[in-house]
C-alpha cells in the first residue's frame, strides 16, 4: 500500500493520490469485520498520515509536493503551490463559463462532437489551449456532470445519474456479499468493486467525461460477472452464510 501511495504521489496528480487512498479505504471498509471500529481506526490513521506528510513535505520532490499541496500544513515550494492553485482556478473559470451558457442546452444539449476545422477557425491565434472559450468549443469541461448537462441536456444527466445509482447499488451489494469470503479471488473482486465505486463518485466530484462513463459501465459489467462467478462457486452452506451477511 505504501509503495502504491508513493507511486501515486510521484505522478504529481492530486486526484490519483486521493483516488488510491479512497479506493484502498473502501476495500478495507468492506473487508473489515468491525466496520464501525474501522472508521475510528481510519480517522486515527489519517491523523498519523497527516502528521507524517507535514513533517516530511519539505524534503519531498516538487512533483510529490504538488500531489499533497491540498494537505493543510504541508510545506510546498512556492512555484509548485502557485501552479497547483492555478489548476483549480482554471477549472473554476471553465465551469463558470460553461454553466453561464447551460440554459441554452437544458432540453436537447449540444451533442458530443464538434467540427474540428470550424472550431480551429473560431479559436484563432488569440485563444491558446486551456482558455474557457477553447474548452467550451471542444467540449472539454473537465467535469462529468457539466459535460453531460451541456452536451445531453437534463434528460441525459438524469439517465447517466440513474445508471450510476443502479450500478453503484449493485456493486455495493456485491461488496457486502464478498466480505465474509476469505479467498484470493474474493479479495481481488472486492478491490475491483471498490475501484468502480470510487470511480462512480469521482465522476461527479473530481473528473469525468462521457467516454470515461461508457468505459466505467463496461468495466463494472465485467467486475459484476467476475463477482457473480465467485459467489456461484461457493459451497451451498457458504452461499447461505454470505446471503445472511449481505442482508
Amino acid at each position: 500500500i505504501f509503495m502504491s501511495l508513493t507511486a501515486a504521489a510521484a505522478t504529481g496528480f492530486r486526484s490519483r493520490l486521493v483516488g488510491m487512498i479512497l479506493t484502498v479505504g473502501i476495500y478495507l471498509f468492506f473487508r473489515s469485520k468491525n466496520r464501525a471500529g474501522f472508521i475510528v481506526s481510519s480517522f486515527i490513521a489519517g491523523l498519523m498520515m497527516w502528521g507524517t506528510i507535514v513533517a516530511v513535505s519539505p524534503a519531498m520532490p516538487k512533483n510529490m509536493q504538488r500531489a499533497i499541496s491540498f494537505v493543510p500544513g504541508a510545506t510546498v515550494d512556492q512555484r509548485t503551490a502557485i501552479e497547483a492553485t492555478h489548476s483549480i482556478d482554471w477549472r473554476l473559470e471553465i465551469w463558470e463559463y460553461a454553466l453561464a451558457r447551460a440554459s441554452d442546452y437544458l432540453i436537447i444539449g449540444r451533442g458530443g462532437t464538434f467540427d474540428v476545422m470550424e472550431t480551429v477557425g473560431q479559436l484563432g491565434i488569440a485563444d491558446p489551449y486551456g482558455t474557457p472559450w477553447q474548452a467550451f468549443l471542444t467540449h472539454t469541461y473537465h467535469s462529468g456532470p457539466i459535460e453531460i448537462l451541456l452536451d445531453y441536456g437534463i434528460p441525459g444527466l438524469l439517465a447517466v445519474f440513474s445508471l450510476h445509482v443502479l450500478i453503484f447499488k449493485r456493486l455495493w451489494g456485491y461488496s457486502i456479499k464478498l466480505a465474509p469470503i476469505d479467498t484470493a479471488s474474493s479479495r481481488y473482486a472486492s478491490y475491483l468493486c471498490a475501484s468502480q465505486l470510487w470511480l462512480a463518485v469521482a465522476f461527479y466530484i473530481v473528473f469525468g467525461y462521457m467516454v470515461g462513463f461508457a468505459n466505467w459501465i463496461v468495466q463494472s459489467a465485467v467486475v459484476m460477472v467476475i463477482t457473480k462467478n465467485i459467489l456461484n462457486e461457493q459451497k451451498p452452506d457458504q452461499i447461505l452464510a454470505t446471503k445472511a451477511d449481505g442482508n
